[in-house]
């Protein structure tokens, strides 16, 4: 192997990264899939991923940076939560969910971080001239199918990145330089077989037979990205998911066993909040109190309002008709139409 890459690679493991592979900024393997899936509006509400300079440099990644010789992508695994975690089986229809990597602190700011003392490592040892750029969820940036070109593991028929070491609780990112390396060698290694547990347990059914997801029905887009009113329908079957749904990872095969990797807090901060938190003592912050408990996660992202549209639909699902005065208080307080909408469901589902 090219000392180079092996001494980035123990670099990056130094720094916190679980895994790194190398390939270079070329048209990745699934490209024509993600077109498809454009043209056929899977990606419904997420207008950005249709852009047309967007869709041009995923098709080639060689418009991102034009000196770019080759792709570092940097992956984390993260810990999978244990549930129940907080709430006793006689009062778990209290509690909402929270997906795991929004219990961590924004895990973008930990990318960018890392990675920026990773590239000062690479132009203090004259393997980059400074020319790079770095995405994590961010950019016109095929993360997913970039891994699986640097033979870092699949693309699952939940559409999500499985690595064959730490399944499918990691996060990706991509840093592009001006460095000509090997590329890491993908051995199309597919360990998903015959199982479809995740296409059968999505609630919502939103993901196909062809690895895609339609984001219009997926709780975790609904709950994270959709502003607007969600429709009665699917309001039922997001149950008690208030940020993110890890349904399909939970029931996967892969990640049994992998919540064993190279965890050190000093690296990786430990979890800022619960996966599970009680629904009424959500319903009770305030907009500052909301912020100081979330705005260093994910969830921190995501404005209030949203927070308590979600939230209502939670309480609606949660058959407890103790809950029923308190969203009357809500809809008086509140003028926000969402909020106000997601509180009748959520009230005439309990009174039913």
């Amino acid at each position: 192997m090219d000392l180079r890459k092996e001494k980035i690679k123990a670099e990056a493991l130094r720094l916190g990264f679980s895994f790194i592979g190398f390939t270079q900024p070329r048209q990745t393997p699934h490209f024509s899939a993600y077109e498809n899936w454009i043209n056929v509006l899977l990606a419904d509400e997420l207008g950005y991923l249709q852009k047309k300079y967007v869709i041009d440099a995923r098709k080639d990644p060689g418009l991102i940076l034009a000196e770019a010789r080759a792709v570092i992508v940097l992956g984390l695994a993260y810990p999978i939560p244990n549930l129940p975690n907080t709430a006793s089986n006689s009062e778990s229809n209290k509690y909402g969910q929270i997906a795991a990597y929004a219990c961590l602190p924004d895990y973008h700011r930990w990318f960018k971080e890392r990675t920026g003392e990773l590239m000062s490592f690479l132009k203090a040892h004259n393997f980059s001239s400074g020319r790079m750029k770095f995405f994590v969820d961010s950019g016109p940036v095929m993360e997913k199918d970039f891994a699986y070109q640097a033979g870092l593991g699949w693309i699952g028929k939940n559409s999500l990145f499985i690595s064959a070491i730490f399944g499918s609780f990691c996060l990706l990112g991509c840093l592009f330089l001006d460095l000509d390396l090997e590329p890491d060698i993908t051995d199309g290694t597919d360990l998903c077989g015959e199982c479809d547990l995740c296409i059968r347990s999505c609630p919502t059914q939103a993901i196909s037979d062809r690895r895609t997801i339609s984001a219009n029905r997926c709780i975790s887009f609904l709950t994270t990205s959709f502003r607007g009113n969600i429709p009665a329908h699917l309001c039922e079957k997001i149950g008690d998911h208030l940020f993110g749904c890890d349904i399909c990872q939970e029931v996967c095969p892969l990640n049994k066993g992998k919540n064993i990797f190279n965890y050190d807090p000093n690296k990786l901060i430990s979890p800022k909040v619960d996966n599970q938190v009680h629904l009424l003592n959500e319903l009770l912050l305030s907009d500052r109190s909301y912020s100081a408990k979330y705005s260093l996660t994910p969830i921190g992202k995501l404005p209030h309002d949203v927070f308590q549209r979600n939230l209502m639909i939670a309480l609606g699902n949660s058959g407890e008709r103790s809950f029923i005065e308190p969203l009357k208080k809500m809809i008086k307080a509140h003028s926000s139409s969402g909020i106000q909408a997601a509180a009748d469901w959520a009230i005439a589902s309990l009174e039913a």
